[in-house]
């Protein structure tokens, strides 16, 4: 818009446009809260919504992209006061100069928390911030654009970057923040916090380290929110980690999320979804069920569980940072999936996934999925009841939805897919003592996944299964498809109860 520089024109301008806007709103239907900036940076330039038949447009649907539902907690410290309650998810992969991330989310009234440890084995900070470029250094650009939309619009992009550094340091000289102006993304000043931490005998040298973690807290004011967003608001989120490890050699690749995330295009980012889902259950009579498991009715279940085992990566592998990450169990130690994560970075070998691919059974037609539930059974977990050092705790264990793209036989820590959609969770206790077979049994929803399946034609559903967990001894030991017939009623079961809805 071309400035006016009359200042009468000016007053009277303001004048007519105060008598016109409230005529401007009668003739508008109420529409839901959106972000709309009104004023640029100038104070004189003003942006209005796009209207259509005095209707505002409708939020996009989510695209192909990872959607994560993200818990709300009354709190102002997330990752202080409920680590363990936050969504995870994850990207990356473990080699001696590639890094792997778990991203652990959450909000509250005020603000939204993003907790990001970095498996790394060599920490490099620059000791000279004022003068830095962040992305040559150990550090993470965290885009975000609180609305959903595919197309990045004035004033409603944000970037804030925020690189590794001794705990000692101004975090304020580690911080860099963006906003999208049109065409590029501009140096602005955007209230935010980090800390960062890290483990291993020292940064900025040759010796193999445990990696390092970045925790954000982003005043939902700073974007330009005045409270928390609605439960099912979908926000659009990216990530770049970038990574150094030599201070003069290669260069290291950034690693991004989601995989093809480009930070100019919004198509191509993540969606972040205020609330967790709610469950997928339909109404209606049931009127029948289908139990999907390996050795019944004649169905084929894979599943595999990468990372460290029960014995933190074993005792096998030559190199940790060459090794671990390719490992695939096989044989007895294919018997056990093991659900592991924790707070401390360096204990990153002990870290174990779970991924299942159920086949989708036909439904009787003219009848849909009231309801998907996946059954497990825990039959022991990392740790000592009663130990004042390895006493274990309880996990709040996460199912959602990946690409079934994979095999048991060569899944590994590596080439497992990232998360699609988280869908449930469920407290599991650890066992004072062993229950006998086939364990206790523990259940998640998985009704969405199900259907999905159907309406998209998929012949199977791939679902993983992790925690967000942060003390030390949290594994929990279930058993696979793979335990032996006389406790095939202990191998992972897919439920699924059809009817009318």
């Amino acid at each position: 818009m071309k400035k006016i520089e009359n200042s009468k024109f000016k007053w009277n301008f303001h004048w007519n446009l105060l008598l016109i806007f409230p005529l401007i709103l009668l003739s508008c239907n109420p529409v839901d809260k959106q972000i709309i900036p009104i004023t640029s940076d100038d104070n004189e330039t003003i942006y209005l919504p796009f209207i259509n038949n005095g209707v505002l447009q409708p939020p996009l649907p989510p695209t192909n992209e990872p959607l994560i539902h993200i818990p709300y907690k009354n709190t102002t410290d997330f990752v202080g006061d409920a680590f363990p309650e936050m969504a995870v998810f994850w990207f990356g992969e473990i080699t001696n100069n590639n890094n792997y991330y778990d991203v652990r989310i959450g909000y509250g009234n005020d603000a939204l928390y993003v907790y990001i440890a970095a498996i790394d084995r060599l920490l490099w900070y620059d000791n000279t911030p004022l003068t830095m470029n962040l992305d040559e250094w150990d550090s993470i650009s965290l885009f975000i654009t609180p609305s959903n939309t595919t197309q990045l619009l004035p004033n409603q992009g944000f970037l804030l970057s925020s690189g590794l550094a001794p705990q000692e340091a101004n975090r304020s000289q580690y911080q860099k923040t963006f906003r999208w102006d049109g065409s590029k993304w501009s140096t602005v000043q955007i209230p935010f916090s980090t800390t960062a931490a890290w483990r291993g005998p020292g940064m900025n040298d040759a010796n193999d380290d445990g990696g390092w973690n970045l925790s954000y807290k982003i005043p939902f004011s700073s974007l330009g929110i005045t409270t928390a967003p609605d439960p099912n608001s979908i926000w659009r989120m990216g990530i770049i980690a970038y990574d150094r490890d030599y201070l003069d050699g290669p260069t290291i690749s950034s690693m991004v999320w989601p995989p093809d995330f480009d930070p100019a295009n919004a198509q191509n980012w993540g969606n972040i979804s205020f609330g967790l889902l709610p469950d997928g259950i339909r109404s209606g009579s049931i009127q029948g069920s289908i139990l999907v498991r390996e050795g019944e009715n004649g169905f084929i279940v894979q599943d595999a569980s990468p990372g460290g085992f029960t014995i933190c990566g074993g005792y096998d592998l030559t190199n940790v940072w060459t090794d671990w990450g390719t490992k695939v169990h096989v044989g007895e130690n294919a018997m056990t999936a093991n659900i592991q994560n924790q707070r401390d970075i360096a204990d990153w070998p002990c870290y174990s996934k779970y991924y299942i691919n159920f086949p989708i059974p036909t439904i009787s037609q003219n009848t849909s999925i009231i309801r998907a539930t996946l059954k497990l059974h825990l039959y022991g977990n990392a740790g000592k009841w009663g130990d004042p050092v390895f006493q274990p705790y309880r996990s709040l264990i996460q199912v959602g939805i990946t690409k079934n793209n994979w095999s048991e036989d060569a899944l590994n820590w590596n080439n497992a897919p990232i998360l699609m959609e988280n869908l449930s969770r469920t407290w599991v206790n650890p066992m004072e003592a062993f229950s006998g077979w086939p364990g206790i049994p523990y259940e998640w929803d998985v009704t969405k996944a199900a259907q999905l399946a159907i309406e998209n034609g998929d012949n199977s559903v791939s679902l993983a299964v992790y925690s967000a967990d942060g003390a030390y001894h949290s594994g929990k030991y279930f058993s696979t498809s793979e335990v032996e017939d006389w406790n095939k009623v202990a191998r992972p079961t897919l439920i699924i109860e059809y009817g009318n809805p």
